[in-house]
């Protein structure tokens, strides 16, 4: 039996009667063996107990002051929160560094435990490594940070299943120092960079601290300062503008560098006459001729077009452009001549023969044909060499995914985009010339790129849109990351448990075991399982590949199968 300590004690349990007294429960296990435990319902009040064994005969007898103590009852409201906290050495976060949150709580009803569980603001599914005590429970959450748990909210919940389930709650947000990552420079505006027009380039990047920016160009193989700060402004561009230009990010753990070439084209070009004179003269046979570069059609594929099936014409430019030359009928337009040579080889010419000097004006080129664009092409660069298709490249490393396509039509230009089987939102950096379109992705590759594919797709504006793409997977090694130990459940005496350890490398990696005894770690077997029994302490997992190791540890706790709610003697 069960009394309520005072000037007149009063029973309030009885086992005989466990649900007529005043606090009903259970009393369960055997008084003779040390191992009964008393479980109450329904507790309201801060009051001392104290218990009373009676049996047959004279058998009669109270534990109470002053021989032994009572036992205090402490009636809270509700459960308290969790803790939460790091570790005293861990208040300083670095990438890469080895981190543990701890989250703990009373245990108030040993029959019926509470449970601990994790969430993180990623959206990620967290979990901890559980063990306990008679009078606690603790949750440990073993990993190795990175910049992507900067200003994450870890949360620990604690569930108590008592009359009625109640969970309450803790967090911590982690703040994690790191280098620079994914550094970038765009263009703006965006698209072809005309000559006399003004253009700024944007360095951003994703660090903590706060990066400085510095800007060079590469000129004569030296890389010369040119400005600080995030942005790059130069007005009216000319042709001597032309080259790549880097950025530097950089704060006290690293810097980063990324770049993008600027190509500044002129507005337009003039048909004028072949000799060195500033007006055309009218001659009895008059020659004027186009032999230029940026007025033939590109660099167009045979198996797409060619110079017999194509049709090749020539507009005057202005608000109405007027077709004035066209190859398949080169004597009934405005201009009348020859087109001879080769398009697809760049040595094209244009021969008027009837110019005078109202025809004085720019004009384009166009090109009309059947066929399909041929599809783009994708490469992979990695400190300006190229990575074949099968090569892997290491964590960390800067790389270049390069799109090209050609320019088929000027006045019609294609289009490329950017994707990925991350699903993730990703832009190229993009500028043309007047033959080809190229799109560059830059960034720094992680272990999450692995088996990555990304898809370029080439969209040309022909009399209709006609879209190809090409793709390319990537392949990084890296470094073990998020090595964890889990444990299948409570540790009871007397039988045996399997440690498993993984980890996320490539390579794939080799385990090894320790146990920490007397401060020394001594190796116990290797692979990713240990099966131990009846052995209390910490045991330490260490995974490595060629690039690295990390280790991650839980503590083992034997727990004896009963125990008891009793007076101290």
């Amino acid at each position: 039996m069960w009394y309520k300590d005072g000037r007149h004690a009063v029973k309030v349990f009885d086992s005989s009667s466990p649900n007529t007294g005043l606090l009903k429960g259970e009393i369960f296990g055997s008084a003779t063996q040390k191992n009964c435990t008393t479980r109450f319902d329904n507790a309201s009040h801060n009051i001392s107990y104290f218990f009373r064994l009676e049996a047959s005969g004279k058998m009669r007898f109270s534990l109470r002051k002053p021989t032994y103590s009572q036992v205090q009852i402490a009636i809270l409201g509700s459960p308290p929160k969790p803790t939460v906290r790091l570790f005293r050495d861990q208040q300083q976060m670095i990438e890469g560094s080895s981190v543990s949150l701890r989250c703990s709580t009373k245990i108030f009803c040993p029959s019926r435990p509470p449970s601990l569980t994790w969430s993180s603001s990623l959206n990620e599914n967290v979990t901890g490594r559980q063990y306990q005590s008679q009078t606690e429970l603790i949750s440990d959450l073993n990993f190795t940070v990175s910049h992507r748990h900067h200003g994450v909210t870890f949360t620990c919940n604690a569930t108590h299943q008592l009359q009625q389930q109640i969970t309450t709650q803790e967090s911590r947000m982690l703040r994690v120092q790191y280098a620079p990552k994914n550094t970038s420079v765009r263009i703006n505006p965006a698209g072809l960079v005309l000559e006399g027009r003004s253009v700024t380039l944007s360095c951003s990047s994703d660090a903590n601290p706060a990066v400085n920016y510095t800007w060079y160009r590469d000129t004569e193989e030296l890389l010369n300062p040119v400005q600080t700060g995030p942005d790059l402004t130069i007005i009216k561009t000319n042709p001597t503008h032309r080259g790549r230009y880097y950025c530097t990010a950089e704060n006290k753990h690293g810097s980063q560098n990324t770049s993008v070439l600027l190509d500044v084209q002129q507005t337009n070009f003039c048909l004028r006459p072949a000799d060195d004179s500033q007006e055309l003269s009218h001659h009895s046979n008059p020659l004027c001729k186009v032999n230029r570069n940026d007025g033939n059609i590109g660099d167009v594929p045979p198996h797409w077009i060619s110079d017999t099936s194509a049709k090749r014409m020539w507009y005057k430019d202005g608000r109405s452009s007027v077709k004035v030359f066209d190859s398949s009928s080169p004597n009934t337009g405005l201009f009348k001549g020859q087109i001879f040579g080769s398009a697809t080889q760049k040595n094209c010419t244009t021969r008027f023969d009837n110019v005078n000097q109202s025809h004085d004006g720019s004009y384009f080129f166009r090109v009309e044909a059947n066929g399909s664009p041929p599809k783009p092409a994708v490469s992979v660069f990695k400190d300006q060499q190229e990575v074949k298709e099968m090569m892997e490249v290491m964590e960390g490393s800067s790389v270049s995914l390069r799109c090209s396509t050609k320019i088929f039509c000027l006045s019609h230009p294609p289009s490329l985009t950017w994707s990925s089987s991350l699903n993730e939102n990703i832009t190229g950096r993009q500028y043309q010339s007047q033959t080809e379109l190229i799109s560059d992705l830059n960034f720094t590759v992680s272990h999450r790129h692995h088996g990555v594919t990304f898809t370029c797709s080439a969209t040309h504006q022909l009399q209709e849109p006609f879209t190809t793409q090409r793709s390319r997977v990537l392949r990084v090694q890296y470094a073990p990351k998020r090595t964890s130990l889990s444990v299948a459940g409570l540790v009871l005496e007397g039988r045996s448990v399997t440690l498993s350890c993984s980890s996320d490398a490539n390579p794939a990696v080799n385990y090894t075991w320790y146990r920490d005894t007397e401060g020394l770690l001594n190796p116990v077997q290797t692979g990713p399982d240990l099966t131990i029994t009846n052995t209390t302490g910490r045991y330490y997992c260490t995974a490595e590949n060629k690039h690295g190791t990390q280790n991650t540890s839980v503590l083992l706790d034997v727990q004896q199968n009963h125990f008891c709610l009793r007076a101290d003697d």
